[in-house]
């Protein structure tokens, strides 16, 4: 899943332009807010959905594991972009597999 996610974000550009948003959502919050629930939001009810009914895992605050879960995915990304910069595939694979060892060894039962 985390694959796939990492796949749709450098395939379709979702994450093209995300410092120019960034940088301009304090003149004009509309403009976070759109690109959030186009982005990143759209997502947060089926992962949810997904991951909810994982048995042996138990999570208390969905926000809280959403966050956690996209972490490996999504914000390396977004923070080498911001530079000009990418991660390479065997790093992002490095990152996503630790990342889910890690997310499993907290949430599981």
């Amino acid at each position: 899943m985390l694959r796939a996610a990492r796949e749709v974000f450098l395939a379709s550009g979702f994450g093209a332009g995300i410092d120019q948003i960034a940088a301009e959502s304090r003149r004009f919050p509309e403009l976070g807010r759109a690109w959030r629930e186009r982005g990143p939001d759209r997502f947060a009810g089926p992962l949810a959905e997904a991951l909810s009914r994982q048995n042996g895992l138990r999570i208390p605050n969905m926000d809280l594991a959403l966050v956690q879960f996209y972490a490996p995915v999504l914000y390396p990304h977004i923070v080498h972009s911001a530079y000009g910069d990418t991660l390479d595939k065997d790093f992002t694979d490095e990152l996503i597999t630790t990342g889910v060892d890690m997310f499993l060894g907290y949430y599981r039962v």
